[in-house]
C-alpha cells in the first residue's frame, strides 16, 4: 500500500507497551509527552482504553459508549449502514 492509500485509508496511533520497547525501531514514534507510539491502519484490531480525565468519576460504560461516538460514525462510513 503507497503513502496515498494509507492517508486515504486512515490510521490510528497506538500507544506501545513498556515505552514502545518491542515496536521495531523504524515503526516507533514518539508523542510530544515521550510516548513511545506506532501507526496502525484503520481496521487493525486493538483495544480501547479509556481515562476518566474529568474529575466526575464516570462509570466505565459512559466512558466507552463516549468513545464509541468517536469511531462509530467512521466505522458506518468505511463499511456502510448494512455492516454496523
Amino acid at each position: 500500500m503507497n503513502e496515498r492509500e494509507t492517508i486515504d485509508r486512515g490510521w490510528f496511533y497506538v500507544k506501545e507497551p513498556e515505552d514502545g520497547r518491542w515496536a521495531p525501531a523504524e515503526r516507533l514514534l514518539r508523542a510530544s509527552d515521550g510516548v513511545g507510539l506506532t501507526r496502525r491502519l484503520h481496521g487493525h484490531p486493538s483495544r480501547v482504553e479509556v481515562h476518566d480525565e474529568s474529575g466526575d468519576h464516570l462509570p466505565a460504560a459512559t466512558l466507552l459508549r463516549a468513545a464509541g461516538e468517536v469511531f462509530l460514525p467512521e466505522l458506518v462510513r468505511i463499511l456502510g449502514d448494512s455492516n454496523a
